[in-house]
Protein backbone atom coordinates (compact mmCIF):
# COMPACT_ATOMS: atom_id res chain seq x y z
CA UNK A 1 0.00 0.00 0.00
CA UNK A 2 2.70 2.89 0.87
CA UNK A 3 4.42 1.63 -2.23
CA UNK A 4 1.35 3.38 -4.25
CA UNK A 5 1.30 6.96 -1.80
CA UNK A 6 4.08 8.45 -3.77
CA UNK A 7 2.15 8.24 -7.06
CA UNK A 8 -0.88 9.15 -5.42
CA UNK A 9 1.18 12.65 -4.21
CA UNK A 10 1.94 13.95 -7.49
CA UNK A 11 -1.69 12.96 -8.90
CA UNK A 12 -3.01 15.12 -6.54
CA UNK A 13 -0.33 17.60 -5.21
CA UNK A 14 2.73 16.74 -3.61
CA UNK A 15 1.94 19.32 -0.93
CA UNK A 16 -1.58 18.73 -0.21
CA UNK A 17 -1.62 14.87 0.03
CA UNK A 18 1.43 14.68 2.10
CA UNK A 19 -0.71 16.20 4.84
CA UNK A 20 -3.56 14.55 4.60
CA UNK A 21 -3.75 10.65 6.08
CA UNK A 22 -5.72 8.18 3.21
CA UNK A 23 -8.35 5.70 4.74
CA UNK A 24 -8.32 2.38 2.41
CA UNK A 25 -11.28 3.83 0.27
CA UNK A 26 -9.09 6.58 -0.65
CA UNK A 27 -6.30 4.21 -1.52
CA UNK A 28 -8.83 2.00 -3.46
CA UNK A 29 -9.67 4.94 -5.56
CA UNK A 30 -6.05 5.48 -6.26
CA UNK A 31 -5.10 1.97 -7.12
CA UNK A 32 -8.17 2.20 -9.68
CA UNK A 33 -6.56 5.29 -11.12
CA UNK A 34 -3.13 3.45 -11.66
CA UNK A 35 -5.01 0.32 -13.14
CA UNK A 36 -6.61 2.03 -15.48
CA UNK A 37 -3.50 3.97 -16.12
CA UNK A 38 -1.52 0.87 -17.34
CA UNK A 39 -3.95 0.76 -20.26
CA UNK A 40 -3.70 3.89 -21.68
CA UNK A 41 0.39 3.87 -21.39
CA UNK A 42 2.00 5.93 -24.47
CA UNK A 43 5.47 4.22 -23.68
CA UNK A 44 6.13 0.48 -24.57
CA UNK A 45 5.10 -0.74 -20.89
CA UNK A 46 2.57 0.21 -17.90
CA UNK A 47 5.58 0.82 -16.08
CA UNK A 48 6.52 3.37 -18.15
CA UNK A 49 3.15 5.08 -17.26
CA UNK A 50 3.19 4.32 -13.67
CA UNK A 51 6.82 6.29 -13.66
CA UNK A 52 5.38 9.16 -15.50
CA UNK A 53 2.98 9.61 -12.87
CA UNK A 54 5.78 9.25 -10.28
CA UNK A 55 7.47 12.49 -11.99
CA UNK A 56 5.11 15.47 -13.40
CA UNK A 57 3.19 15.68 -16.20
CA UNK A 58 5.56 16.94 -18.58
CA UNK A 59 3.37 16.82 -21.80
CA UNK A 60 -0.32 17.09 -23.13
CA UNK A 61 -0.99 13.38 -23.90
CA UNK A 62 -0.12 12.27 -20.06
CA UNK A 63 -2.31 15.24 -18.94
CA UNK A 64 -5.13 13.63 -21.26
CA UNK A 65 -4.14 10.15 -20.03
CA UNK A 66 -4.74 11.41 -16.32
CA UNK A 67 -8.03 13.22 -16.90
CA UNK A 68 -9.04 10.22 -18.53
CA UNK A 69 -8.70 8.10 -15.93
CA UNK A 70 -10.04 10.56 -12.95
CA UNK A 71 -13.45 10.92 -15.18
CA UNK A 72 -13.26 7.12 -14.64
CA UNK A 73 -13.06 6.74 -11.56
CA UNK A 74 -15.72 9.86 -10.75
CA UNK A 75 -18.00 7.28 -12.27
CA UNK A 76 -17.32 4.95 -9.75
CA UNK A 77 -16.91 7.12 -6.87
CA UNK A 78 -20.31 9.06 -7.22
CA UNK A 79 -24.00 7.22 -6.24
CA UNK A 80 -26.14 7.70 -9.18
CA UNK A 81 -30.01 7.56 -8.19
CA UNK A 82 -32.11 3.65 -8.20
CA UNK A 83 -34.56 4.86 -9.61
CA UNK A 84 -36.15 7.30 -12.34
CA UNK A 85 -33.87 9.64 -14.17
CA UNK A 86 -29.77 9.15 -13.98
CA UNK A 87 -30.48 5.38 -12.58
CA UNK A 88 -27.49 3.15 -14.57
CA UNK A 89 -29.76 1.24 -16.86
CA UNK A 90 -27.71 -0.30 -19.08
CA UNK A 91 -24.68 1.66 -20.58
CA UNK A 92 -23.23 4.03 -18.16
CA UNK A 93 -23.08 7.18 -20.72
CA UNK A 94 -20.42 10.11 -20.71
CA UNK A 95 -21.26 12.50 -23.04
CA UNK A 96 -18.53 14.83 -24.39
CA UNK A 97 -18.79 18.34 -25.79
CA UNK A 98 -16.30 20.00 -27.43
CA UNK A 99 -12.63 18.28 -28.97
CA UNK A 100 -9.69 17.00 -26.67
CA UNK A 101 -6.98 14.64 -26.68
CA UNK A 102 -8.73 13.02 -23.44
CA UNK A 103 -11.72 11.88 -25.56
CA UNK A 104 -9.08 9.33 -27.28
CA UNK A 105 -7.60 7.97 -24.02
CA UNK A 106 -11.09 7.45 -22.78
CA UNK A 107 -12.35 5.84 -25.37
CA UNK A 108 -9.35 3.36 -25.01
CA UNK A 109 -10.48 2.97 -21.00
CA UNK A 110 -14.43 2.29 -22.11
CA UNK A 111 -13.31 -0.64 -24.44
CA UNK A 112 -11.85 -2.15 -21.01
CA UNK A 113 -13.39 -1.29 -18.02
CA UNK A 114 -16.94 -0.79 -16.74
CA UNK A 115 -18.73 1.57 -13.87
CA UNK A 116 -21.07 -1.17 -11.29
CA UNK A 117 -20.62 -3.45 -14.26
CA UNK A 118 -22.25 -1.55 -16.76
CA UNK A 119 -20.49 -1.11 -20.44
CA UNK A 120 -19.33 2.57 -20.87
CA UNK A 121 -20.40 4.44 -23.91
CA UNK A 122 -19.36 7.79 -24.98
CA UNK A 123 -21.49 9.84 -27.03
CA UNK A 124 -21.07 13.43 -28.91
CA UNK A 125 -22.60 16.17 -27.63
CA UNK A 126 -22.94 19.12 -30.66
CA UNK A 127 -25.08 22.15 -28.83
CA UNK A 128 -25.64 22.65 -25.08
CA UNK A 129 -29.41 22.93 -26.26
CA UNK A 130 -29.56 19.07 -27.61
CA UNK A 131 -27.76 17.32 -24.21
CA UNK A 132 -28.90 13.33 -24.58
CA UNK A 133 -29.29 11.55 -21.49
CA UNK A 134 -25.80 10.84 -19.43
CA UNK A 135 -24.41 10.21 -16.27
CA UNK A 136 -21.61 12.26 -16.95
CA UNK A 137 -21.21 15.39 -19.05
CA UNK A 138 -17.13 16.01 -20.00
CA UNK A 139 -16.99 19.69 -21.71
CA UNK A 140 -13.77 19.24 -23.63
CA UNK A 141 -11.38 22.36 -23.72
CA UNK A 142 -11.91 26.04 -22.94
CA UNK A 143 -16.08 27.14 -22.45
CA UNK A 144 -16.63 30.54 -22.57
CA UNK A 145 -19.15 31.84 -19.66
CA UNK A 146 -21.77 31.85 -22.34
CA UNK A 147 -21.50 28.25 -22.92
CA UNK A 148 -21.13 27.29 -19.60
CA UNK A 149 -24.30 29.17 -18.59
CA UNK A 150 -25.93 27.69 -21.26
CA UNK A 151 -24.87 23.88 -19.96
CA UNK A 152 -25.51 24.49 -16.63
CA UNK A 153 -29.30 25.68 -17.22
CA UNK A 154 -30.37 23.26 -20.10
CA UNK A 155 -29.52 20.07 -17.45
CA UNK A 156 -30.77 22.21 -14.03
CA UNK A 157 -33.07 19.63 -13.17
CA UNK A 158 -31.03 16.23 -14.14
CA UNK A 159 -28.62 14.07 -12.02
CA UNK A 160 -25.75 14.68 -14.04
CA UNK A 161 -22.33 15.68 -13.12
CA UNK A 162 -20.51 18.07 -14.90
CA UNK A 163 -16.84 18.48 -15.44
CA UNK A 164 -14.81 20.49 -16.88
CA UNK A 165 -11.58 22.31 -17.61
CA UNK A 166 -11.92 25.88 -17.88
CA UNK A 167 -10.92 28.56 -15.24
CA UNK A 168 -14.14 29.50 -12.71
CA UNK A 169 -16.54 26.74 -14.36
CA UNK A 170 -16.87 24.71 -10.78
CA UNK A 171 -17.99 28.25 -9.25
CA UNK A 172 -20.68 28.50 -12.50
CA UNK A 173 -22.13 25.27 -11.70
CA UNK A 174 -20.22 22.70 -13.28
CA UNK A 175 -19.83 19.75 -10.51
CA UNK A 176 -15.99 19.01 -10.85
CA UNK A 177 -13.56 20.99 -12.94
CA UNK A 178 -9.85 20.15 -13.90
CA UNK A 179 -6.79 22.51 -13.65
CA UNK A 180 -3.22 22.37 -13.83
CA UNK A 181 -0.80 23.32 -10.89
CA UNK A 182 2.29 23.44 -11.75
CA UNK A 183 2.90 20.28 -14.14
CA UNK A 184 0.58 18.56 -12.10
CA UNK A 185 -3.61 17.93 -13.15
CA UNK A 186 -6.08 18.82 -9.76
CA UNK A 187 -9.50 19.13 -9.59
CA UNK A 188 -11.95 21.83 -7.91
CA UNK A 189 -15.41 19.98 -6.83
CA UNK A 190 -18.72 22.21 -6.33
CA UNK A 191 -20.51 19.46 -3.55
CA UNK A 192 -23.12 22.23 -3.39
CA UNK A 193 -24.20 21.60 -7.48
CA UNK A 194 -23.85 17.81 -6.67
CA UNK A 195 -25.59 17.39 -4.06
CA UNK A 196 -28.83 20.06 -5.69
CA UNK A 197 -28.38 17.57 -8.90
CA UNK A 198 -29.43 14.47 -6.38
CA UNK A 199 -25.77 12.89 -6.55
CA UNK A 200 -23.31 11.58 -3.64
CA UNK A 201 -19.67 12.38 -3.58
CA UNK A 202 -17.70 9.30 -2.04
CA UNK A 203 -16.12 11.29 1.37
CA UNK A 204 -12.53 10.01 -0.18
CA UNK A 205 -13.39 11.43 -3.42
CA UNK A 206 -14.12 15.03 -1.87
CA UNK A 207 -11.06 15.17 0.00
CA UNK A 208 -8.61 14.61 -3.57
CA UNK A 209 -10.58 17.92 -4.56
CA UNK A 210 -10.46 21.00 -3.95
CA UNK A 211 -13.91 22.16 -2.46
CA UNK A 212 -15.31 25.63 -4.05
CA UNK A 213 -18.84 27.16 -3.37
CA UNK A 214 -20.39 26.33 -0.08
CA UNK A 215 -20.67 22.38 1.36
CA UNK A 216 -23.49 20.17 0.09
CA UNK A 217 -26.74 20.11 2.57
CA UNK A 218 -27.05 16.70 5.18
Amino acid sequence: MNARLPIAECIHAKSVASERQLSFVGVVLLRAVLVVASFIATGPTASIAQEALVQEIIDPAREASVKAVFLYSYGRYVTWPEEGPGKIDGDFVIGVLGDSPVIGKLERIAKKRTIAGHPIRLIRVETPEKIPQCHILYVAGQADEDLQKAIVVATADRPLLIVGETDGFAERGASINFYLSGNSVRFQINAETVHQRGLRLNAQLLNLGDRVGGPPED
